[in-house]
């Protein structure tokens, strides 16, 4: 069996793609991973502005034609809400290119050309008609994900449904971590540490948190908490980089963080925190976290926001914060305080999760559903 994966050129979704590569390789499966030029990526970092959508959607064509389909039995696809690798199906529908067995790997739910920042409707309504014809194999990582599909009577063929792996222990390649994330973990080596690694996104709701740090109470046996943002873009969010009350702290740490960074910030922690939600006027739909499964690999007590994907992801094992119209601080607070005092029983209850999230048995379920398509397109 020979396999193309397309994925995006960075992020999280490139190191799910590399590490699922890695372990179908090991089962004896060739594999071969490609993505679309960085020059096609939509906004110029040279000129800090947009590039058309035109413009993102010839390169796509381009790397399209690029590309020798017919060597592959199957070819799987892997992008989120700001890849250009979106844009492929109404680049083979357009150039009319034929691709064998083409599988969606679904780790967005509404394909929206990152954000409309691009301000192309037309073209939107394109893509999502071209996912929609040319996709009958996905592979969803929630049952949510599957039910809301369904939902919009999208037709499908063959399906599988499965649980994001862990990717980062340990990580895929060895990278350096930097003296910044080392000597923040390291001066607060008494402290009990609550990180949230990963990209400041829209739907994280760290302003609750912030506001959320008056009610922390005292925790015993510690002599203050940390709350440790790491990821690009939380000082925006933020607005500063540490903020401090009586008994706690929160830190802010602004940078790209590398695979070998995102485990060793989660390793170090003594529990994680994940606040999402989905503003009414949102234009994405939230179906679940590639960031959680590695806090339970690592047998972190979590708290988690009460979203339908993420319970399925963490069960009754973790501690949730309810959202009716918004995220309320006190609850968040009360929830770190009942943390804190409930931690070792926690611990053991979020380790009877830890299997779902192994990434060979992933591989070995993503094979078999390989398997699985090409057995019934010989029928």
């Amino acid at each position: 069996m020979k396999i193309l994966m397309i994925h995006p050129s960075q992020g999280g979704i490139d190191l799910y793609v590399k590490t699922l590569a890695q372990e179908l390789q090991f089962l004896g499966v060739d594999v071969d991973l490609k993505h679309t030029p960085k020059s096609a990526w939509p906004y110029n970092p040279k000129t800090k502005s947009w590039n058309t959508s035109k413009y993102v959607q010839n390169k796509v064509i381009n790397f399209a034609k690029s590309i020798d389909f017919s060597k592959y039995d199957i070819v799987a696809f892997h992008f989120g809400s700001i890849d250009p690798e979106q844009y492929l199906p109404l680049a083979f529908y357009m150039s009319r290119i034929k691709v064998p067995n083409p599988v969606y790997f679904v780790h967005i739910l509404k394909h929206s050309l990152f954000g409309d920042r691009l301000n192309d409707k037309k073209t939107q309504l394109l893509v999502n008609k071209a996912h929609q014809s040319f996709f009958s194999n996905y592979f969803f990582f929630s049952k949510y994900a599957l039910k809301y599909f369904k939902k919009l009577n999208i037709p499908i063929n063959n399906y599988a449904v499965g649980f994001l792996p862990e990717t980062h222990f340990p990580p895929i390649s060895n990278y350096n971590i930097s003296k910044e994330i080392k000597d923040s973990i390291k001066s607060r080596s008494s402290n009990f540490i609550i990180s949230w690694v990963g990209y400041a996104s829209d739907y994280k709701a760290v302003n609750v948190l912030v506001e959320s740090l008056p009610y922390i109470k005292q925790a015993n046996g510690y002599n203050y908490i940390t709350f440790l943002l790491c990821g690009r873009g939380w000082l925006k969010k933020v607005g500063e980089g540490h903020i401090s009350t009586n008994n706690a702290e929160l830190i802010v740490i602004d940078k790209e963080l590398n695979p070998s960074e995102f485990g060793y910030v989660i390793k170090k922690s003594n529990a994680g925190i994940l606040l999402y939600y989905e503003p009414k006027n949102f234009i994405f739909r939230f179906q679940g976290s590639g960031t959680l499964p590695n806090y339970i690999w690592q047998r972190k007590p979590l708290i988690i926001s009460d979203l339908p994907p993420l319970r399925e992801y963490a069960g009754i094992e973790a501690l949730y914060v309810e959202i009716k119209n918004s995220i309320s601080s006190k609850e968040v607070a009360d929830r770190v305080n009942l943390l804190i005092k409930t931690r070792d029983v926690l611990i053991s209850k979020v380790s009877t999760r830890r299997h779902f999230f192994d990434r060979k048995l992933h591989a070995k379920q993503c094979l078999s559903f390989f398997k699985q398509i090409l057995s019934n397109t010989k029928q």
